[in-house]
């Protein structure tokens, strides 16, 4: 299982799992019959209207010159623009695109992805497009390592959400030890949440604790407290407990 850590905009990193060659193919296979059916549509439209209303097929030309053709040339790039990079097949296989720096594609991203398609899946029947997805570490295809970008599982590997938060522990008769942490953001302590959780499933990586005491850092930082105390990893990991369970008793 292939993983990638990008970094958020709140200068945390999260771990995603990279999606398989199978999960990219499946994904394109279903955009595939999704366009092949959407062309039977129209196809079968466009003849009721020959039939019915008499069109001409000099019209059939101009219709498939203005929407069949832009329909099958610019579909990935349109979905992955609008849907926030996923097209239908990709979001059925919980993948997306994303840039490798921790910011949102943006159009040119896109399109930089969209317009190497043709060297990466088209003119090489998509053999360099799995060639480069399975052999870099990163899992990009030509296009993504041109924008910067790459596909990842939508969910990351130590995902958690508000509910999971909330549920930490009963909070009765608990007094807060730092009230400003409504300064931060329901996604400020996800992030918290995140990086605890990857410590404890790797207590001994030394790039583990690094993240782990650069988090409680920066959030000291921002609690505007001494950063004298993190001298241990523990030390480090109740600091940021006590900030997680400040946060929910003084915001729920």
């Amino acid at each position: 299982m292939k993983t990638i850590s990008i970094r958020t905009s709140q200068n945390v990193t999260i771990e995603y799992e990279l999606p398989s060659t199978v999960q990219r193919i499946i994904a394109w296979i279903i955009d595939l019959a999704i366009l092949i059916l959407v062309n039977i549509v129209l196809y079968l439209l466009f003849s009721w209207l020959l039939y019915v209303v008499g069109w001409s097929e000099v019209a059939y030309a101009f219709f498939s010159f203005l929407v069949i053709l832009p329909l099958w040339l610019f579909y990935s790039m349109f979905c992955e623009i609008i849907f926030n990079g996923q097209s239908i097949g990709k979001r059925a296989m919980g993948i997306r695109v994303v840039k490798l720096n921790g910011d949102i594609p943006s159009l040119s991203d896109y399109f930089m992805r969209w317009s190497f398609r043709f060297v990466d899946i088209v003119l090489s029947s998509g053999a360099l497009a799995v060639l480069l997805v399975t052999g870099t570490e990163k899992g990009q295809r030509l296009g993504d390592i041109l924008a910067g970008t790459t596909v990842i599982k939508v969910k990351s590997t130590q995902h958690v959400n508000m509910k999971e938060l909330l549920n930490i522990r009963s909070f009765r008769n608990y007094e807060p030890t730092y009230e400003r942490v409504t300064v931060f953001s329901e996604d400020d302590m996800l992030a918290i949440k995140t990086i605890l959780n990857r410590a404890s499933r790797f207590p001994k990586q030394k790039e583990t604790y690094k993240l782990l005491q650069k988090t409680a850092l920066l959030t000291a930082q921002k609690l505007d407290i001494s950063q004298e105390k993190f001298s241990s990893p523990q030390q480090t990991k109740q600091f940021l407990h006590t900030v997680l369970q400040d946060y929910i008793v003084l915001t729920r």
